[in-house]
Order: C-alpha cells, then structure tokens, then sequence
C-alpha cells in the first residue's frame, strides 16, 4: 500500500507491505471555533491560574522565547508576532532571544527560520538554534512533568523564559 506522509514543506510516499499494516490513523481536519489571533489574545490576556503574560515581562528584562522547528506543524509564523506584540517587549525594551528547541534535530537554516518565523521578526530578533550537542555547556533548569530541562549556560543570563510546550508555566529561566 502506497502512503503519503507530511515531509517538511512536501510530502513523501513510502511502500508499505499490506500484511504489515494495520491501519493509517490521521488527525480529523478540524476548523477552530475562533479566528487563531482571537484565541491567543485570549489565552495571554487570561490564562488558566496565573498573571496575564503583559505583567510577567518588566522593563529592560531578558527573555528567551522557546520555539519549536520545522518538524512541527505549530503556527509559529502567526503567534510568534503576537506573542512579542502582547508581551509589550518593544516598549519595555525587553531583550528577546528566540531559541528554537531543536530536540535532536539538526540545526534550521537562515532560510528556514525566515520561513518559520517571517522575515522581518528573522531580522529584529536574535534567533539562535538550540545546541543541544555539548551536554558541558548545558545547565540543568528543573524537571516538567517527564523531563529534564537543560539549556546553555553562557548563551542564557538569568531572565525568564516562555515555553510554549505542554502545559508548562512562564518562569525564571536561571537562578
């Protein structure tokens, strides 16, 4: 049996014997009840048991923004822009350095984080791929629920981080 599979910007088809397939399960296409804009000023002007992110940013603080690379079909392209815009980092000056959570990926292009980011955040911002390689550089941050959270130690002063995995919380990045 001939499949199709999401493969970057495309898709590739693989063989598959049908004695060894059971079944092809695929998410339902499913239209959100609200426009996605609508939905994330929401959820940053009201989360669930915390402050609106608007008061967690001070002036002048650093933060690292966490996203996800291509292998995940997040909108990053359409919240990115109003997560920064919500947080209000350009008038409380904020240092903002997006970090995209490689996993054990390989490191995204110049190109690709354009893509994935746009070209004018991909210009405004400091986008750094994640260096998960060097496990010496790394500094342990704590456990979410099922895993150790490490991050570079000399590329991340002390400031918060927002983690847009899961259900994790905004929070101090380093002691």
């Amino acid at each position: 049996m001939l499949i199709e599979l999401p493969y970057g910007a495309s898709h590739i088809q693989i063989e598959v014997p049908a004695r060894n397939l059971l079944t092809v399960a695929s998410p339902k296409d499913m239209a959100p009840e609200e426009d996605l804009e609508v939905l994330v000023r929401k959820a940053l002007r009201a989360p669930l048991g915390m402050a609106a992110f608007v008061d967690l940013l001070g002036a002048g603080q650093r933060l690292v923004i966490l996203i996800d690379d291509l292998t995940r079909s997040t909108p990053v392209r359409q919240i990115l822009p109003i997560l920064l815009e919500e947080l209000q980092v350009e008038s409380k000056r904020a240092d903002v350095t997006i970090l995209i959570a490689l996993g054990t990926h390989r490191d995204m292009t110049r190109a690709e984080i354009e893509e994935r980011v746009g070209p004018d955040l991909a210009r405004r911002y400091r986008i750094m791929n994640h260096e998960w390689e060097d496990g010496r550089a790394l500094v342990d941050l704590g456990r979410t629920p099922g895993h150790w959270v490490r991050d570079e130690r000399s590329r991340h002063p002390p400031g918060h981080a927002l983690v847009p995995h899961g259900h994790q919380r905004p929070g101090r990045l380093c002691a």
